[in-house]
């Protein structure tokens, strides 16, 4: 029951799949009757092939409406309430926003969906919130439009007094330890800076530094508010880190297959008259796929007194920024998995993606790549003199930044150990 009259918005939320889909349902409600009427006449006329054809028709199109009209959502003081094709959950409010992610699917052509998960942090199995969704097509970014409709839903859950955020949780507008400070918002009384200068250091980008052997950070456990540390690369003159050379395997093949048959189709051209532009494109689709091998191949990040630097085919060199937030994390869920990866936003709001990758350790992937972004911080603090500023610099691309600001929510749910 809804309450449009008070100003906190209605009491409970329902949701349920998009109107296409329930129209479908409907359709297909009507369909599985009319397949079941047609089976059973022709089961009396003693068609019983017909029959069973038509039956078995007539029960997919039940189990695809089931499908289209059974999943629903209801959001209301008491949790969330989940019901799915088969199941149903009933789930408490989390004690963070970042419990709730945008779990990326990839639809047919370049319609992409993303499909909100309920994800705790201690492994359980997460649960797919099918009703709340988002698309995009083309270059849009389903992911970001999702992460901010669940960013309205959690407020008006905290607004109604539904959800208590926990203090590891970051705030609606949020100032994570040693991120840096968003716009809006106040720093959080005596919370840690990660980019804090290591005792011992130089001030300022640039300085005269090295102190090797000086005071190293040390490493904080995953609950704790201070950096995640590898102290052992604290000590090396520069850091390099890879980022996954799994799609090697898949290039690697293509690229061969592709120039194959663009040379088969010019050896035989003149024998069966292929049209060359056929031939061109061919060769062409096969460069591009060279080019993304050998990308992937050289793909590296570089860290020294200089900077940052992006090693590739079209390498690039950062800057040191001038705070840790610019080192950013984002992650990707698809179904259970988690792909986690680095980027580093420069001081005109541009985002470049590192060549680096968390991977499944003592930590999970999301907090391996905050670690080696909190590594690469302390080296620069250490080696460079490098000192946090505490201003926030958003990205240029919006939805980038929509990640980024869902990310550190995620980040300090994590490292709670909640």
């Amino acid at each position: 029951m809804e309450t449009p009259a008070s100003p906190l918005g209605p009491q409970s939320i329902v949701r349920h799949q998009p109107l296409v889909a329930r129209v479908m349902g409907i359709l297909l409600v009507a369909t599985t009757l009319v397949l079941v009427v047609a089976s059973i006449i022709l089961a009396t006329t003693g068609e019983m092939t017909g029959f069973l054809v038509l039956l078995g028709l007539g029960v997919l199109c039940a189990g695809l409406s089931v499908l289209c009209l059974r999943p629903r959502v209801v959001l209301d003081a008491t949790g969330i309430h989940v019901r799915d094709v088969i199941r149903s959950h009933d789930l408490p409010w989390p004690t963070s926003r970042g419990v709730l992610v945008a779990n990326e699917q990839q639809a047919r052509g370049s319609i992409q969906v993303a499909v909100a998960q309920y994800r705790p942090a201690d492994g359980s199995r997460p649960v797919r919130i099918l009703p709340l969704r988002a698309t995009a097509s083309g270059i849009g970014n389903a992911a970001a439009a999702l992460d901010q409709k669940l960013d309205q839903l959690w407020a008006w859950a905290v607004a109604r007094g539904y959800a208590s955020p926990a203090p590891h949780g970051a705030p609606a507008a949020p100032t994570a330890a040693g991120y840096g400070v968003v716009p809006g918002a106040p720093p959080t009384p005596g919370s840690p800076v990660l980019g804090a200068p290591v005792p011992g250091a130089a001030h300022g980008v640039g300085s005269p530094m090295p102190v090797p052997g000086g005071p190293t950070p040390s490493p904080h456990p995953v609950g704790g508010d201070g950096p995640l540390i590898d102290p052992r690369l604290l000590d090396q003159p520069r850091l390099e880190f890879r980022g996954s050379r799994m799609p090697l395997l898949f290039c690697v093949p293509l690229t061969l297959f592709f120039g194959a048959c663009a040379v088969i189709m010019l050896v035989t051209r003149e024998e069966e008259g292929g049209n060359p532009l056929y031939i061109v494109g061919m060769f062409l689709l096969t460069a591009f796929i060279a080019v993304l091998t050998v990308d992937t191949a050289l793909a590296r990040t570089v860290v020294d007194r200089e900077g940052i630097h992006l090693k590739g085919i079209w390498p690039q060199t950062v800057p040191w920024p001038a705070s840790r937030h610019q080192l950013v994390a984002v992650f990707e869920y698809r179904g259970r998995s988690t792909a986690a990866r680095g980027h580093v936003v420069s001081d005109d709001g541009k985002n470049h993606q590192m060549a680096l990758i968390g991977r499944q350790g003592d930590l999970p992937p999301e907090l391996d790549v905050v670690r080696s972004l909190d590594t690469i911080w302390a080296w620069g603090q250490r080696w460079c003199g490098v000192r946090e500023n505490g201003q926030y610099v958003p990205a240029t691309n919006a939805s980038f930044e929509r990640q980024r600001r869902a990310t550190l929510e995620r980040i300090a749910y994590l490292r709670s150990g909640a």
